[in-house]
């Protein structure tokens, strides 16, 4: 595998990870109503977006490499 694979199949299963722990702590968020599970559950979708932002902007360096 590639390391430009590699850096691709890292970054689909570091977004796919952030929005799984983003849903798990809105649930807990649901079921305890504390303000810290609501707001680590805001930051990992903020943080699930820039790494798809990011994802989209290296495939489109790739793009321009080949």
């Amino acid at each position: 595998m590639s390391l430009k694979a590699f850096h691709i199949v890292f970054i689909i299963s570091a977004i796919l990870l952030d929005l799984a722990f983003g849903i798990l702590t809105f649930k807990h968020y649901i079921a305890n109503s504390n303000p810290v599970y609501l707001f680590l559950g805001l930051l990992s979708f903020v943080f699930g977006v820039a790494l798809l932002a990011y994802g989209v902007w290296f495939l489109n360096e790739l793009k321009k490499l080949k």
